[in-house]
């Protein structure tokens, strides 16, 4: 998008954030391609203004740990002042990745009212759930390459179109298998740490009802 189109998008979201419909949702991805992306067509798929939905990656609230994304009251602060809107909503989308400080963000997430969808151990991990259910321990290279065997998204790259287009038909079954996932590590005292586990579809499904 060049700048004036940017700028004539950002104004036009300024004079209609009195008229949004509420809520307003922050999505800050920890990312850079691979899930703004995912989300970013998710909002175009609903055709959402971005003043409704606003995608964005850690890296523009000034680093991507974990602990620094659920930083709510300074995150919200910052994107608020500069879309001029109040967002209603703010959640973190991140990786377990081995960050030391993922359960601590966890905590953090809770007592500041921001919301979480995280991957053990990638967020591929979801793409991956809308083909087969996956339970035993899996690392981020097993589960990009399980997902691009035939029939599911065999020239998948973190930067490829039309993704969250492909996988929407089978959205519906992704969702039962993360959520049975959930139930199948509910024994363990900290499923947030169990290996392979996702909330994303927890987002998804809030997004969906906007």
């Amino acid at each position: 998008m060049n700048r004036d189109r940017f700028r004539r998008e950002r104004t036009r979201g300024r004079k209609s954030a009195g008229l949004l419909p509420r809520p307003l949702i922050l999505v800050v991805c920890e990312g850079t391609e691979t899930e703004p992306r995912y989300f970013e067509a998710l909002r175009r798929s609903k055709h959402l203004p971005r003043g409704r939905l606003c995608v964005e990656t850690g890296a523009a609230c000034g680093g991507t740990a974990p602990a620094f994304l659920v930083n709510a009251k300074k995150l919200k602060r910052k994107i608020s002042q500069r879309d001029e809107l109040k967002y209603d909503e703010v959640w973190c989308v991140f990786d377990h990745d081995d960050h030391p400080s993922f359960s601590g963000a966890l905590v953090d997430a809770d007592r500041e009212g921001v919301h979480v969808a995280y991957s053990v151990p990638c967020f591929e991990l979801w793409y991956l759930l809308h083909f087969t259910d996956q339970t035993a321990h899996i690392e981020r290279d097993d589960v990009i390459a399980k997902f691009r065997k035939a029939g599911r998204l065999p020239d998948y790259t973190k930067s490829m179109p039309g993704v969250y287009d492909k996988l929407r038909p089978k959205q519906d079954e992704a969702i039962r298998r993360a959520e049975r996932l959930r139930a199948y590590h509910r024994r363990n005292d900290k499923p947030e740490t169990t290996n392979p586990s996702t909330t994303v579809d927890t987002l998804v499904q809030r997004l969906e009802e906007l």
